[in-house]
């Protein structure tokens, strides 16, 4: 049985955690969210959509502590584990 999850994380890495696309993404970016992932105990290929709009947030770092600045876009994603 799979399980369906959700979890908010930046906006900027839906590309990367979706489609696997991390064009226009740096380095820096890419180990970031990969970090992120780890640290959340969640594979980067579990994620399968997000909301379609990002919401800004002023509490960014209580959702992406990589983050750099005191606000930010997020977005809901959701994720499948194995139940």
């Amino acid at each position: 049985m799979i399980a369906v999850h959700t979890i908010t994380g930046p906006a900027f890495a839906a590309s990367y955690l979706i489609n696997g696309d991390a064009s226009g993404l740096t380095e820096e970016d890419k180990a970031a969210i990969d970090a992120w992932c780890e640290r959340e105990g969640i594979s980067r290929h579990a994620f399968v959509d997000c909301e379609e709009e990002a919401r800004f947030t002023w509490h960014y770092g209580l959702h992406f502590p990589e983050g750099k600045s005191a606000g930010g876009n997020v977005l809901d994603y959701r994720y499948h584990t194995d139940a």
